[in-house]
């Protein structure tokens, strides 16, 4: 896989139903939905931005959903038994568009996920 190396980005490929069934699971049990404040040097009068997180010891789910969403993979310090903490951070537009995705089959994080999507207006009947 493209990618696995600390800090690289991964290219996007097309997500099944089941596929986006699969993250939103894993996003509900796994991972964060936010929106933080733009880093300096962002894009003119952008305030904040969206991030989807989501971090586990095992690889393989995190670089599944890398490879269809694409984002930032990396390792993130280890566990107290010493397993690797895989970090994914999808910002932006990927972000989004995950969002956008997976909405409907979330169920823990799916109010954080409308709220993410309702800030930047984005079609509000793509569900």
């Amino acid at each position: 896989m493209r990618g696995r190396r600390k800090g690289k980005r991964v290219a996007a490929m097309i997500a099944s139903d089941k596929d986006k069934a699969y993250i939103a699971g894993l996003i509900d049990g796994e991972g964060s939905v936010r929106i933080l404040p733009s880093a300096p040097g962002a894009q003119k009068g952008q305030t904040h931005g969206a991030v989807v997180k989501i971090r586990m010891t095992r690889i393989e789910p995190v670089a599944f959903v890398a490879e269809r969403y694409g984002g930032k993979l990396r390792p993130k310090g280890k566990t107290v038994p010493g397993k690797i903490i895989y970090d994914l951070k999808i910002h932006s537009h990927g972000a989004l568009n995950l969002l956008a995705d997976i909405s409907p089959y979330l169920k823990g994080k799916k109010r954080q996920a409308l709220l993410v999507r309702s800030l930047y207006q984005v079609d509000p009947g793509r569900e």
